[in-house]
C-alpha cells in the first residue's frame, strides 16, 4: 500500500497536472483535499477544505480551480500549484454545489463552473442546474442562459481547437429515479462561448448524462455517459459530428448508475477509459467498442478517473473509496501487484515508439 500522508477519502474526484503525470490532486467534498508529487506514493494535505470538483489549466499547469458549495456556492483559485488559495463566490442567491469546472485551453483566465441548485426541484424531481463563466480567473462571474434550463450539470467540456464551442451535460440528483425525456436532461452545446445554447440529443434523447469527454486530436468525436435510471444498463454514446447525432457503443454496464468519468489518453487519444459503478472499462478505438478491465478493478465501483502524460508514458489514476494501492500495466496487460482494496489506483501505460527495434539473440544448436 502507498498511503503515506493520505487519509481515507470517500471516493475522490481527481485531477492530474498536464505534462507532469506524477502530480495528482484528490478532492472530496466530505473530507480534506490532497496532492501527491510522486504519482501517489506519498501525499500532503492542501490548505483548503471542501471541494466537489477540480480542474487544472491546460495552458498554465500551475493554475488550479476548485469548485465548492454553500450559499452562495464558492470557488477557490490557486496560481501556484495549490500552495495558496483565493476564495470567490458565484453570484447565486441559493444553496448550490459546483460539480464541474472547465478551463479554456489557451486562455487560462477563462473558466466555466457548472453545478446544481440544491434548493430548486422541478415537478419531475430533477434538480435544476446552473453554468457560470469568468473571464478574470474567477474574480467575477456571469450566469449563462443555460442556467435553470438544464438539470444538474455534472460535466462541462471545451473544444480544444475551437474553444468558443463547449458542451454541458444535464443529469439528475444522485440515485434519483428520473424518467427519460425531461427537457433539462442530455447534452447541450454552445457555439459562442456560452452566450446561447441548444440541446444536441439526436439519437441520444433527453437522458441523464453524468460524464462527457471530447477527443483531444479530433474534437468532432465526443463520448457521453448515459445513466439510465429506468432499470436499463448504463452505457456510452458516441458522436462523430460534434454532437449533431449520437450512436450507442458496446459498453453495457448492468447497473443503471454511472460512477466515474470518461478520459482519453493524452498521448494515445484512441485509448479511452470509462468508470462505472461496476468497474473500469477501456476502448482502443476512440470509444466505439469497449472491454472491461481485467481483474478486480473491472468489477468494482469507480468514482474518479484522470490521466496525464510525460515522455512515452501515461499515468492513469482511478479512485474508489478509502486508501491507496498501486499497480502497473505494460503492453496492454493489466497486472495487479497487490490485493485490491478500495481507494486510489495508479497505472503507468508505456507508449513505445513504433520505430523502436527490439533485438532477439540468435541461438544456434550444433548438430
Amino acid at each position: 500500500q502507498a498511503t503515506e500522508g493520505l487519509a481515507a477519502l470517500q471516493g475522490a474526484n481527481l485531477a492530474a497536472r498536464p505534462g507532469d503525470p506524477g502530480r495528482i490532486y484528490a478532492v472530496d467534498g466530505d473530507s480534506d483535499n490532497y496532492v501527491s508529487d510522486n504519482a501517489g506514493f506519498s501525499w500532503r494535505q492542501l490548505e483548503v477544505e471542501g471541494g466537489d470538483s477540480i480542474a487544472v489549466s491546460p495552458a498554465d499547469p500551475d493554475l488550479i480551480y476548485l469548485g465548492g458549495g454553500g450559499v452562495p456556492p464558492d470557488l477557490y483559485t490557486s496560481p501556484d500549484n495549490g500552495d495558496s488559495w483565493t476564495r470567490t463566490f458565484l453570484p447565486f442567491p441559493r444553496n448550490g454545489n459546483v460539480m464541474a469546472v472547465a478551463v479554456h485551453p489557451v486562455t487560462p483566465s477563462i473558466v466555466y463552473a457548472g453545478g446544481i441548485d440544491t434548493e430548486a426541484e422541478t415537478v419531475d424531481s430533477r434538480f435544476v442546474g446552473f453554468v457560470f463563466r469568468s473571464d478574470d480567473h474567477g474574480e467575477t462571474w456571469s450566469e449563462l442562459s443555460i442556467s435553470q434550463q438544464i438539470s444538474q450539470v455534472r460535466a462541462v467540456v471545451i473544444n480544444p481547437v475551437t474553444p468558443t464551442t463547449l458542451y454541458a451535460a444535464g443529469s439528475a440528483g444522485s440515485f434519483e429515479w428520473v424518467p427519460d425525456g425531461a427537457p433539462g436532461l442530455g447534452v447541450f452545446r454552445s457555439d459562442d462561448g456560452g452566450l446561447s445554447w441548444s440541446p444536441v440529443v439526436t439519437g441520444l434523447g433527453h437522458v441523464q448524462v453524468p460524464a462527457l469527454a471530447i477527443k483531444p486530436d479530433d474534437p468532432q468525436i465526443l463520448l457521453a455517459a448515459v445513466w439510465n435510471a429506468e432499470g436499463k444498463p448504463a452505457t456510452v454514446y458516441r458522436s462523430t459530428d460534434g454532437g449533431d447525432s449520437w450512436m450507442p457503443t458496446t459498453l453495457q454496464a448492468r447497473w443503471g448508475h454511472w460512477g466515474g468519468d470518461l478520459v482519453f489518453d493524452p498521448l494515445a487519444p484512441n485509448i479511452v477509459y470509462a468508470g462505472t459503478e461496476e468497474g473500469l472499462w477501456r476502448s482502443v478505438d476512440a470509444g466505439e467498442t469497449w472491454e472491461r478491465a481485467a481483474g478486480s478493478l473491472g468489477q468494482i465501483g469507480i468514482r474518479g478517473v484522470t490521466a496525464a502524460s510525460g515522455i512515452q508514458r501515461t499515468i492513469l489514476y482511478v479512485s474508489i473509496v478509502g486508501e491507496l494501492n498501486t499497480a502497473a500495466v505494460r503492453a496492454d496487460v493489466w497486472v495487479e501487484e497487490e490485493p485490491l482494496l478500495s481507494g486510489v489506483y495508479q497505472y503507468t501505460v508505456l507508449h513505445l515508439p513504433l520505430t523502436e527495434t527490439v533485438y532477439i539473440p540468435l541461438i544456434m544448436k550444433e548438430r
